[in-house]
């Protein structure tokens, strides 16, 4: 018998002349592997307030079939303030904050928010494509841009002395990508809905 879907959302924060761009996946598990369905992409134009985004989150998610669904927050380019917004809205999703390190290992930051290589974001797209467990639905209004995103998405072989989060985006707006691939990312780190790790940030600030 397979295991029940679950939803997994990431939302990659951009700098104020950025877009904003969050990714909603549905997660299967009809064999020993997790399969997505990407069912909702969403993109806010540079300049939209933070807070606005927040509140388009919160209402998304307040309400099914989002409902407790678990969200990555890249705040790479934005800082920890940005993300806490989030964790302060009182959402029903369970955040788990996120930053693109040039490394080749996961580690944490000093504030607890996840250091995900760039290498294991692309490498993890790039696996479910491969095998075909990666399905975006083509009604979606930026499927076309995601696709072209995708089409230039890679790994940067990291520098000597590069500092985390530098140079973490391939061009000025990849973010449909990168939500998609910290989806994903969150999706496989989590596990079966059965087997879910514990949030290491949840909807209550420190």
């Amino acid at each position: 018998m397979s295991v029940p879907a679950r939803y997994v959302m990431a939302l990659d924060l951009g700098l104020s002349g950025e877009y904003s761009a969050l990714a909603v996946a549905e997660r299967h598990w009809p064999e020993l592997e997790a399969h997505y369905r990407i069912r909702d992409l969403r993109r806010w134009p540079p300049g939209t307030p933070y807070p606005q985004i927040v509140a388009d989150v919160v209402q998304m998610t307040n309400a099914e079939p989002l409902w407790g669904a678990r969200l990555a927050v890249d705040q790479t380019g934005v800082g920890r303030p940005v993300a806490d917004l989030l964790v302060r809205a009182g959402g029903s999703y369970e955040v788990t904050r996120a930053v693109v390190s040039p490394g080749y290992a996961e580690s944490w930051t000093e504030d607890f928010a996840r250091l995900v290589p760039k290498r294991d974001l692309v490498g993890v797209v790039q696996v479910l494509l491969q095998t075909r467990r990666l399905r975006i639905a083509n009604q979606l209004p930026d499927a076309a841009i995601l696709e072209r995103e995708l089409l230039a998405f890679r790994a940067k072989t990291p520098t000597a002395g590069a500092e985390v989060g530098e140079d973490w985006r391939e061009r000025p707006h990849d973010d449909l990508v990168l939500a998609l691939a910290f989806a994903c990312w969150l999706g496989n780190w989590i596990g079966p809905p059965c087997f879910d790790r514990p949030t290491i940030l949840s909807r209550r600030a420190w």
